[in-house]
């Protein structure tokens, strides 16, 4: 059970999975203690502790909030085993990494890898961090994609200022929204599309980041693209990302990147939404005016976010779902 001392009193992100929320900094030392391999943390200034911290677990990733309304010097090394990519509210906070000076704000987002010590001097702060493990990296960007694993070849940030990572930093937020305000998608088949989703957004901030590039691109044949899209539109009721395509066909992630928007004009993930679009389509026109089984076709086919789903459907066939079923 969390402790309850001076607890925040407005609603916070997450506030369905609280892990604790103290105003005693021992308490919130021995907690982080255990989630990180060093944590040392110190008020700055004479102002009373207070912090509150929630963590929903998507599968493989994990999705942090913290809210701090303490000025804090925190210095910290984290785990071998996850990055983690911090996303802030309206605050400026200063980090030191690996040597390096980077301002974390609503602009930037600061990636800390693992085995990386880090030196953090914040004002009072709210922030959402993604987990993501080691591996998901490893795996894709791996030998011959220019990725070492060393916290050297990363970028300390993610410039929100760039499609990929602005669409991550989206689709981070609306993730905590929905699985708090929905909370049993953490048990249905939601989940495995929701953490599939996450994981190629992270996945297309690091090609665009040019974390890869200097890797080979292996773009597929075009006998192996026939394939790839054969078993895209096989496999629409499964959680797909980009990196499970570049292991399926052993291209690299910019390689299918490549030959995407060379065939298509379009990124392999938005040729997957697309493929999707088109299957609910058929599904819905086979329901014989049954309403209610609009959202069931949505989440079967991972179209968990059903505003978004609406708008484009509408978009591309010129009619909302309801209207088709109705036809």
């Amino acid at each position: 059970m969390p402790s309850q001392h001076h607890p925040p009193t407005t609603p916070s992100m997450l506030s369905n999975f609280p892990v604790f929320a103290t105003a005693d900094l021992d308490e919130s030392r021995e907690v982080m203690g255990r989630l990180w391999e060093k944590h040392r943390v110190e008020c700055v200034g004479r102002v009373r502790f207070q912090t509150q911290v929630n963590h929903a677990q998507i599968g493989g990733l994990g999705l942090t909030f913290i809210d701090c309304k303490t000025p804090l010097r925190i210095e910290a090394f984290p785990t071998g085993t996850h990055h983690y990519v911090q996303f802030f509210n309206s605050c400026f906070s200063e980090y030191q990494l690996q040597g390096e000076t980077i301002i974390g704000s609503p602009g930037q987002a600061v990636v800390c890898s693992s085995h990386s010590e880090i030196r953090i001097r914040t004002p009072a702060a709210k922030v959402l961090s993604l987990q993501v493990p080691t591996q998901v990296v490893a795996s894709v960007l791996g030998a011959g994609h220019g990725y070492s694993g060393d916290a050297a070849s990363w970028h300390s940030g993610f410039d929100l200022s760039l499609r990929s990572c602005r669409s991550l930093s989206s689709a981070v937020r609306w993730a905590a929204m929905e699985v708090n305000e929905n909370p049993g998608l953490l048990s249905s088949l939601a989940a495995a599309h929701i953490e599939s989703s996450l994981k190629s957004r992270f996945i297309a901030c690091l090609v665009e980041m040019d974390l890869g590039k200097s890797g080979e691109d292996r773009s597929p044949s075009d006998s192996v693209y026939d394939d790839i899209e054969t078993w895209i539109h096989a496999n629409l009721d499964q959680p797909l990302c980009v990196d499970i395509l570049a292991k399926r066909f052993n291209a690299s992630v910019r390689g299918l990147q490549l030959a995407f928007q060379s065939r298509r004009g379009c990124s392999p993930m938005e040729f997957v939404r697309q493929a999707r679009l088109w299957a609910v389509r058929r599904e819905l026109r086979e329901l014989g005016g049954c309403q209610q089984q609009v959202r069931f076709v949505a989440y079967k086919y991972g179209l968990v976010h059903l505003g978004r789903f609406a708008a484009r459907y509408r978009e591309l066939f010129g009619e909302l779902p309801s209207e088709t079923v109705a036809k």
